[in-house]
This record gives C-alpha cells, sequence and structure tokens, in this order.
C-alpha cells in the first residue's frame, strides 16, 4: 500500500500545532517531563507533542520506525519517520516567535516538512523534486548579506565570509531559509546538531540547490554518521549554494 507521505507530515504537524498552543509561554509548557533518550531533561512542551504524534500514528495503519529525540527509536516498519516535534523549544518557552515542526519521512521515497508554527509557512519536498512553501514552487532570491551562525572553535574563520552573522535557534527553519535564500547560509559548530534537527531540512536543501555537508564535505547521512544518540559525529554542519559553501568548508578545515 503506498501512502501520502505529505499529507500525512501536515496531519503530524496540525497536530502539534494544537497540541503545544496551549502551553506556550506557561510554566506547564517549561515543566520537566522525565529524561530524553539522548539522557537531557524533557520538557512536558515536547512530552505533549511527541505523544500526539504517536497517537496518530498508531492509530493509523502505516507501518513506521520512529526516531525522535525524547524516546529514540520505536517500531520497526518499513517507512523511517525522523521527528522533531518543537525544533527551537527554548525560543517557544521564551515566547520568541521562531519554532518549528520537522518531520521526515523516508520509505520509498524520501519527503521533508518543516512548518514554521510562528507564520504557518510550511517548506516541503521530495528528494529529486523542487521545494514547495506553502503548497507553490517556492520562490528563490538570494540575501546579499545575512547567514546564520552557531558559535564554536574557529568562527573567527568564517567571520568575514558573511556581512551580517545570526544565530535564531531553530536549525531546520533556519536552513529552509537557506534553500529559500533569505539567509545566505546556515553554519553550526557547537558539535550538537542531530538528526532529528536536519533530516527533513536537508531534503529541502539539496532540492533547493544548496550543499549540506560536514566539515569535510561530506554528505551527512553516511553510515556512522550519527551516534546512538541522534548526535551528529562530525565537527560542523555546513549548509549555503555551491559557491560559498566551498568557501566556508575551506575555511573552517585551514590551520
Amino acid at each position: 500500500m503506498k501512502y501520502d507521505y505529505a499529507e500525512i507530515a501536515r496531519d503530524i504537524a496540525t497536530l502539534i500545532e494544537k497540541a503545544i498552543t496551549p502551553l506556550l509561554g506557561t510554566p506547564e509548557g517549561q515543566a520537566l517531563a522525565g529524561k530524553s533518550a539522548g539522557g537531557g531533561f524533557t520538557r512536558k512542551i515536547d512530552r505533549v507533542a511527541e505523544d500526539a504524534v504517536i497517537d496518530y500514528l498508531e492509530r493509523g495503519s502505516l507501518e513506521y520506525t520512529l526516531i525522535t529525540e525524547e524516546s529514540g527509536m520505536r517500531g520497526d516498519g518499513d517507512t523511517t519517520i525522523i521527528l522533531d516535534p518543537l525544533d527551537g523549544t527554548i525560543n517557544a518557552l521564551a515566547g520568541i516567535p521562531f519554532y518549528s515542526v520537522s518531520v521526515a519521512l523516508c520509505g520509498e521515497v524520501h519527503y521533508g516538512l518543516v512548518k514554521n508554527l510562528c507564520t504557518h509557512e510550511i517548506y516541503d519536498a521530495y528528494t529529486g523534486s523542487r521545494p514547495l512553501k506553502n503548497g507553490k514552487i517556492m520562490p528563490q532570491y538570494r540575501s546579499e548579506s545575512v547567514a546564520s551562525l552557531y558559535i564554536g572553535e574557529k568562527y573567527e574563520k568564517v567571520l568575514p565570509l558573511v556581512e551580517a552573522w545570526r544565530c535564531l535557534g531553530s536549525l531546520a527553519l533556519e536552513i529552509s531559509y537557506v534553500a529559500e535564500g533569505k539567509l545566505l547560509a546556515l553554519v553550526d559548530l557547537r558539535k550538537k546538531a542531530r538528526i532529528v534537527d536536519i533530516a527533513a531540512a536537508t531534503i529541502l536543501a539539496e532540492a533547493g540547490g544548496c550543499v549540506l555537508t560536514d566539515e569535510c564535505g561530506h554528505p551527512l547521512f553516511g553510515e556512522g554518521y550519527f551516534d546512538e544518540s541522534g548526535h551528529f559525529r562530525g565537527e560542523c554542519v555546513v549548509c549555503a549554494p555551491p559557491a560559498l559553501h566551498k568557501k566556508i568548508v575551506e575555511a573552517v578545515t585551514s590551520e
């Protein structure tokens, strides 16, 4: 049986938005709700979002394997769902309007969706197709001056490459902005990137003609690139159009 991955992902994003809205900016949403599979603390807002998705999937007929930050891996179905139900939890709890849902479905085809939960914009793409924004071919323009940088070792080497750097707090959404052209690039040097953060956005970025790799220029989804907690094993994540990507990689690997 074939499933409409786009419909499933949109359903998931809608359910998450409904589940978390009452908790935004509340002490209840910030309350601790145990530990995640990766060993960190889980906030109630994250747990509620994930539980809504699990309930939806359990009621459906899709045979799935779900990968999330909170629960790790669940199920053993043919379709792998890589989910960050709330990418930008700190922003959401602080009332800063920049957070998103990130969901990738990988089976016979690969599909990624990132929804901006503040503006309700939806970015999505199938591998090999053009990326969409709100159901239409995504218009691409290229920012001349702004990129996103998460500071880590050698950050000073990339500073001259872009006029203005920002750090917005939602990797999935920032990479989507690179695909659209609102941001020139995304560079994360913290050694903290997780597969749930970037899986969907990687599909979008590559569909939009951008390159997303580690600091050596290697694609991020090769075997062994993520540890058992879903954390990226490399030094950094670089997403940019090809020419700028090459310059960034050269900068962070230079002595």
